[in-house]
């Protein structure tokens, strides 16, 4: 249960992390 959430959350923090790196490169 507790992987499941930390897995949800690693998603979300890793999609920001991406956004945050486009929008600095672009």
């Amino acid at each position: 249960m507790a992987q499941c959430l930390l897995s949800i959350v690693d998603d979300r923090l890793r999609d920001s992390l991406v956004r945050e790196l486009f929008k600095r490169s672009g």
